[in-house]
């Protein structure tokens, strides 16, 4: 149903907001091309999540010219059910209206009049609308009438001959009759507007990124950790202790009173805060930040991950697509699993329901204060619950309550002859 419209009506919407408002509504995450020195000065924002349409307003309101190209197409992923399209429209809508309130100076401009409030507009005489003529033709004709009032016949043979432009590009017949279900996505933004909507536009919150149990979805912050890193520039303190037989490529930086010790690979982008220790032969792959006063051991190798302050990873460890929270302790030869065999993406389990992470890599989420004895294996998307203590060697196949945990040691002894 997105397919049969979402070509069309992208074009149309983006056209006459580049012509009448001198500029397109959004510069698209799903692709867009910047200059890096425009990116540079202007940088990404995590203040919403809705960083796309965030620092397109951003560009409009600096003076930077910003065109649609209507002949690029992209093939994003879409969502295969309704919860997920629930969460992915209320993302967009309480975005847009937070982004309002962040760029309120540009509502009453050419760009706001004629890119940002038709939006909005569109949606609330949409509503006020709907339900008066719902309820109207309900009250009148019963519930055959309230069909009507919402799906009314022009409407249904606009939609269908904008879905012959899709079928046309996507060689598709069946998107025409597709296109007259689309007023489902139309019902499906009021009832956000009204759910979430009105409320992020007053409020100017956003809800946080959670599962369907309401779990934070704590591998998102990866993603955030990549995109804040995107822009770093090389800084090395002078207050650091950098050996000369330490290497270093791409964007790094160092904090002050950090020790980089001899044999050390840093691969950028990565971040080390102040008072650090990153030991003989250690190798550090981006995006990758690292808080202050943490301590790496002999040959470890950490990769996109997010480490927190006072951390200690031992000797010959393996942190990779992980999130580890301060004061955790990593004894010697701590790995965590990022990978499935069979290539499938991660699935994490909260509570006994699965999420999927969708992505192919992930590791672990190491809570405050966990301490990890040498040996420990964690398989892709656990979770170690803040305080917890694990002995040597355990392997965490499954999410833990936080707690002591040991394993049971049998030993058989038989006398020398």
């Amino acid at each position: 149903m997105r397919a049969s419209l979402k070509l069309p009506m992208i074009v149309i919407k983006r056209s006459f907001q580049q012509w009448l408002g001198g500029a397109p509504f959004i510069v698209s995450g799903s692709c867009g091309l910047f200059r890096t020195s425009v990116l540079r000065k202007v940088g990404f924002s995590d203040r919403t999540r809705v960083e796309d349409l965030d620092m397109s307003w951003s560009l409009v309101a600096q003076g930077y010219r910003v065109r649609q190209s209507i002949r690029c197409v992209v093939y994003p992923q879409e969502c295969s059910t309704l919860v997920e399209e629930w969460r992915r429209w209320r993302r967009w809508i309480v975005g847009y209206a937070v982004c309002m309130r962040l760029h309120r100076r540009l509502l009453l401009t050419r760009f706001g009049l004629f890119s940002i409030l038709p939006m909005i507009l569109l949606a609330l005489v949409g509503i006020a609308a709907g339900l008066q003529v719902g309820f109207g033709a309900a009250r009148v004709h019963g519930p055959a009438g309230l069909v009507v009032a919402v799906v009314p016949l022009v409407w249904i043979c606009i939609v269908m001959a904008l879905g012959l432009v899709s079928a046309v590009h996507h060689r598709r017949p069946w998107l025409v009759p597709a296109a007259a279900f689309s007023v489902l996505y139309v019902l499906l933004a009021y009832a956000v507007w009204l759910v979430h909507g009105l409320k992020g536009l007053f409020t100017g919150r956003e809800p946080r990124a959670t599962s369907r149990r309401g779990i934070r979805m704590w591998w998102n912050d990866l993603e955030a950790m990549a995109c804040a890193l995107a822009l770093l520039q090389p800084d090395l303190d002078p207050r650091a202790d950098i050996s000369p037989r330490a290497t270093m490529r791409g964007a790094v930086h160092v904090g002050a009173g950090s020790r980089i010790c001899d044999g050390a690979h840093i691969q950028g982008p990565v971040s080390i805060g102040r008072d650090c220790l990153i030991g003989n032969h250690v190798l550090l792959r981006g995006p990758l930040c690292i808080g202050d006063d943490t301590r790496i051991g002999f040959c470890s190798e950490l990769k996109h991950a997010v480490v927190g302050r006072r951390v200690s990873i031992g000797p010959q460890c393996f942190i990779g697509d992980s999130r580890i929270d301060d004061d955790a302790y990593l004894g010697a030869l701590v790995r965590t699993s990022n990978h499935r065999l069979d290539g499938a993406s991660i699935d994490v389990h909260v509570d006994g329901q699965v999420i999927n992470s969708q992505r192919d890599k992930l590791g672990a989420w190491i809570g405050a204060g966990a301490a990890l004895g040498v040996g420990v294996i964690i398989l892709p998307g656990r979770i170690i619950a803040p305080g917890s203590q694990f002995g040597p060697r355990i392997t965490v196949e499954r999410n833990l309550p936080a707690g002591r945990y040991r394993l049971l040691q049998h030993l058989h002894s038989q006398p020398l002859e």
